[in-house]
């Protein structure tokens, strides 16, 4: 669904500072500039994935090779801009043979204040509380709406989608893929994160603490359709995203945090 002002005021956009890869005409830069989502989740920090800023053991990205946009619906459209002061993949971040700690944070020169109903920062989870199974998330971005779709989108969209046991991701693919702890399945026969998501939130929402936390980033998977064998109907594959509720994340995102403060 098209989002609302709202519906997911963490979402940012991360975005290419340096010159366009080829001129596009007016007004159509957007379709080039960006390329990753990313959460606020304090004034001066933003998680994405790992892979959107960095390469197998390689840095990729350098602070002023990106900015990040906020407080918006639309990257066809001006938003407000920050300034990145450090990159922080994941230090045992790995693209190959299999992915591995796909999470970063970014941290911001001057730091977000929040503006009721534009901008606001979601929570982190405890990891000895939040580990929601088959529970009901919402992801968010402006990727495409489907593989073969040429272009992302320049409207922010969401849906809500459910957390599903880790085997079902891996058996979705064939088992190329083997997930762990630090890593959630989710989806739906009819939703799936794609390209230009990579790095967005997956938010579950607590009615016991009335909190929305940050339980997942937006990691890998293959949007594209196929035709399920069995029931003969056509679905897309859940995604794997990164398990931000994870203790280990949960500490490295502290202790990375107090560092820079």
């Amino acid at each position: 669904a098209d989002a609302r002002p709202g519906d997911a005021p963490w979402q940012v956009s991360i975005q290419d500072a340096d010159e366009l890869i080829a001129p596009l005409p007016e007004g159509e830069q957007w379709r080039q500039r960006h390329f990753c989502g990313g959460t606020l989740i304090a004034p001066n920090w933003v998680v994405t994935a790992a892979h959107c800023v960095q390469f197998d053991k390689k840095v990729r990205m350098k602070p002023s090779n990106i900015r990040i946009l906020y407080g918006g619906l639309r990257i066809d459209a001006p938003m407000q801009q920050a300034v990145v002061a450090a990159i922080h993949p994941h230090p045992a971040y790995r693209a190959a043979p299999r992915t591995q700690n796909d999470i970063a944070l970014i941290r911001l020169k001057t730091p977000i204040r929040p503006v009721a109903g534009r901008i606001a920062f979601a929570a982190l989870p405890d990891p000895q509380v939040v580990r929601p199974a088959r529970a009901d998330v919402m992801i968010s971005g402006w990727g495409r709406d489907d593989i073969d779709t040429a272009t992302i989108v320049p409207g922010l969209k969401y849906a809500t989608i459910a957390t599903r046991p880790n085997r079902e991701c891996e058996a979705a693919y064939g088992g190329l893929e083997t997930l762990t702890d630090a890593d959630l399945c989710a989806g739906t026969t009819s939703v799936a994160t794609c390209s230009g998501d990579s790095g967005g939130p997956v938010i579950w929402f607590s009615r016991f603490a009335n909190t929305r936390y940050l339980v997942g980033v937006v990691s890998r998977g293959k949007c594209g359709t196929f035709v399920d064998p069995v029931t003969r109907t056509r679905q897309v594959r859940p995604s794997i995203y990164t398990n931000v509720a994870n203790p280990g994340f949960r500490a490295w995102i502290d202790s990375t945090m107090r560092g820079g403060r």
